[in-house]
């Protein structure tokens, strides 16, 4: 699954794997997108394994927040992840 302009995917982030094109990213609801690879930050994503996550396309740009009880939670990287 790719996700699509506007599109955002929330589930609990149960794995990430990548190679040269992409990052492959699966949620325990069962879905698995690609991600080009130059557009997300894999070893970031290692990290938030277990976690609640939203991923959502703008315009080829992939945005992610942790979901934590209706809290967001702002990381690092300004660029990936609001």
């Amino acid at each position: 699954m790719n996700l699509k302009n506007g599109q955002e995917i929330i589930g609990t982030m149960k794995d990430v794997q990548h190679d040269d094109e992409i990052v492959k990213i699966t949620f325990l609801i069962n879905y698995e997108i690609e991600v080009p690879r130059d557009k997300i930050h894999y070893k970031n994503l290692q990290k938030l394994i277990g976690n609640r996550i939203g991923i959502l396309n703008i315009n080829d740009s992939y945005k992610i927040r942790i979901i934590n009880g209706g809290k967001k939670t702002r990381l690092n990287d300004s660029n990936t992840f609001w």
